[in-house]
Protein backbone atom coordinates (compact mmCIF):
# COMPACT_ATOMS: atom_id res chain seq x y z
CA UNK A 1 0.00 0.00 0.00
CA UNK A 2 1.22 3.55 -1.44
CA UNK A 3 1.54 6.29 1.39
CA UNK A 4 -1.30 8.33 -1.02
CA UNK A 5 -3.65 5.65 0.08
CA UNK A 6 -2.69 5.56 3.73
CA UNK A 7 -3.02 9.07 2.96
CA UNK A 8 -6.28 9.44 1.31
CA UNK A 9 -7.60 6.56 3.94
CA UNK A 10 -6.90 8.59 7.01
CA UNK A 11 -8.34 11.43 5.27
CA UNK A 12 -11.62 10.22 4.72
CA UNK A 13 -11.68 8.64 8.16
CA UNK A 14 -11.32 12.19 9.12
CA UNK A 15 -14.69 13.00 7.29
CA UNK A 16 -16.16 10.16 8.82
CA UNK A 17 -16.05 8.42 6.00
CA UNK A 18 -15.02 5.04 4.64
CA UNK A 19 -11.52 4.55 1.77
CA UNK A 20 -14.68 3.27 -0.45
CA UNK A 21 -16.63 6.28 0.07
CA UNK A 22 -18.20 7.95 -3.58
CA UNK A 23 -16.83 11.27 -4.73
CA UNK A 24 -20.67 12.34 -4.21
CA UNK A 25 -20.41 11.32 -0.37
CA UNK A 26 -16.89 13.18 0.05
CA UNK A 27 -18.12 15.87 -1.93
CA UNK A 28 -21.39 16.62 0.48
CA UNK A 29 -18.04 16.15 3.60
CA UNK A 30 -16.10 18.70 1.68
CA UNK A 31 -17.00 20.31 -1.72
CA UNK A 32 -13.65 21.31 -2.48
CA UNK A 33 -11.62 18.09 -1.89
CA UNK A 34 -14.75 16.59 -3.55
CA UNK A 35 -14.24 18.76 -6.14
CA UNK A 36 -10.67 18.05 -6.79
CA UNK A 37 -10.88 14.10 -6.67
CA UNK A 38 -13.90 14.28 -9.18
CA UNK A 39 -11.09 16.21 -11.61
CA UNK A 40 -8.76 13.46 -10.84
CA UNK A 41 -10.69 10.63 -11.72
CA UNK A 42 -11.75 12.46 -15.11
CA UNK A 43 -8.53 13.23 -16.21
CA UNK A 44 -6.81 10.19 -14.96
CA UNK A 45 -4.44 11.46 -12.70
CA UNK A 46 -3.07 9.42 -9.79
CA UNK A 47 0.25 9.64 -8.19
CA UNK A 48 1.64 6.30 -10.18
CA UNK A 49 1.15 7.99 -13.66
CA UNK A 50 1.92 11.69 -12.73
CA UNK A 51 4.57 12.97 -14.40
CA UNK A 52 5.75 16.69 -14.23
CA UNK A 53 5.68 19.18 -16.99
CA UNK A 54 9.30 19.68 -18.43
CA UNK A 55 10.91 23.11 -19.93
CA UNK A 56 8.50 25.05 -17.81
CA UNK A 57 11.07 27.41 -16.01
CA UNK A 58 13.52 28.55 -18.71
CA UNK A 59 16.13 30.48 -17.94
CA UNK A 60 16.01 34.09 -18.86
CA UNK A 61 15.78 37.75 -17.50
CA UNK A 62 12.17 37.20 -15.98
CA UNK A 63 13.01 33.93 -14.34
CA UNK A 64 15.96 35.94 -12.67
CA UNK A 65 14.11 39.13 -11.68
CA UNK A 66 11.64 37.11 -10.01
CA UNK A 67 13.84 34.83 -8.27
CA UNK A 68 15.89 38.04 -7.15
CA UNK A 69 12.70 39.62 -5.72
CA UNK A 70 11.87 36.26 -3.93
CA UNK A 71 15.15 36.29 -2.40
CA UNK A 72 15.08 39.73 -1.27
CA UNK A 73 12.13 38.88 0.91
CA UNK A 74 12.93 35.52 1.76
CA UNK A 75 11.56 37.00 5.49
CA UNK A 76 8.44 38.17 4.30
CA UNK A 77 7.61 35.61 2.60
CA UNK A 78 8.82 32.73 5.14
CA UNK A 79 6.83 35.12 8.23
CA UNK A 80 4.15 34.85 5.90
CA UNK A 81 3.94 31.16 5.61
CA UNK A 82 4.24 30.99 9.68
CA UNK A 83 0.95 33.04 9.92
CA UNK A 84 -1.13 30.97 7.89
CA UNK A 85 -0.03 27.74 9.58
CA UNK A 86 -0.68 29.37 12.90
CA UNK A 87 -3.61 30.06 12.13
CA UNK A 88 -5.06 26.49 10.87
CA UNK A 89 -8.40 27.35 9.21
CA UNK A 90 -10.40 24.82 8.04
CA UNK A 91 -11.92 24.11 4.76
CA UNK A 92 -13.43 27.30 3.27
CA UNK A 93 -12.82 29.06 6.79
CA UNK A 94 -9.61 30.34 5.65
CA UNK A 95 -10.31 34.42 6.49
CA UNK A 96 -7.31 35.29 8.16
CA UNK A 97 -5.25 33.37 6.28
CA UNK A 98 -6.63 34.89 2.51
CA UNK A 99 -6.52 38.48 4.26
CA UNK A 100 -3.05 38.09 4.95
CA UNK A 101 -2.11 36.66 1.49
CA UNK A 102 -3.96 39.42 0.19
CA UNK A 103 -2.54 41.87 2.11
CA UNK A 104 0.97 41.13 0.89
CA UNK A 105 -0.17 40.79 -2.65
CA UNK A 106 -1.64 44.38 -2.32
CA UNK A 107 1.00 46.09 -0.61
CA UNK A 108 3.32 44.99 -3.56
CA UNK A 109 0.82 46.69 -6.03
CA UNK A 110 -1.26 44.03 -6.93
CA UNK A 111 -5.32 44.69 -7.05
CA UNK A 112 -7.60 41.95 -5.47
CA UNK A 113 -10.98 41.14 -6.34
CA UNK A 114 -12.73 38.71 -3.84
CA UNK A 115 -15.20 36.16 -4.31
CA UNK A 116 -13.51 34.19 -7.31
CA UNK A 117 -15.03 30.91 -8.05
CA UNK A 118 -18.11 31.98 -5.75
CA UNK A 119 -16.18 31.00 -2.43
CA UNK A 120 -15.96 34.47 -0.40
CA UNK A 121 -12.56 33.82 0.78
CA UNK A 122 -10.92 33.46 -2.81
CA UNK A 123 -9.63 36.05 -5.18
CA UNK A 124 -7.60 36.94 -7.58
CA UNK A 125 -4.74 39.74 -7.76
CA UNK A 126 -3.79 41.19 -10.78
CA UNK A 127 -1.01 43.38 -11.34
CA UNK A 128 -0.27 45.61 -14.13
CA UNK A 129 -1.55 44.68 -17.87
CA UNK A 130 -0.88 42.92 -20.81
CA UNK A 131 1.91 39.95 -20.19
CA UNK A 132 3.17 38.13 -18.87
CA UNK A 133 0.71 36.98 -16.88
CA UNK A 134 1.91 35.73 -13.25
CA UNK A 135 -0.20 32.93 -11.33
CA UNK A 136 -0.11 31.34 -8.29
CA UNK A 137 -2.77 28.87 -6.26
CA UNK A 138 -2.48 29.39 -1.96
CA UNK A 139 -3.86 26.20 -0.44
CA UNK A 140 -3.71 26.58 3.46
CA UNK A 141 -6.87 25.14 5.02
CA UNK A 142 -6.09 22.82 7.59
CA UNK A 143 -7.40 19.32 8.32
CA UNK A 144 -9.56 18.67 11.44
CA UNK A 145 -7.50 16.99 14.03
CA UNK A 146 -4.27 16.86 12.34
CA UNK A 147 -1.83 17.96 15.57
CA UNK A 148 0.79 21.22 14.84
CA UNK A 149 3.66 21.23 16.50
CA UNK A 150 6.15 24.93 15.57
CA UNK A 151 9.59 23.06 14.09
Amino acid sequence: MSSYEIGRRRLLQGFGLTAAASTAAIAAADPVLGATLAYDEKAGVSPATYQAPTGLARDGDAKSTALAWIGSHADEITGLGDRIWQYAELSLREWQSSLAVASLLTKYGFTVQWGAGGFPAAFVATYGSGGPVIGFNAEYDALPGCPRKAA
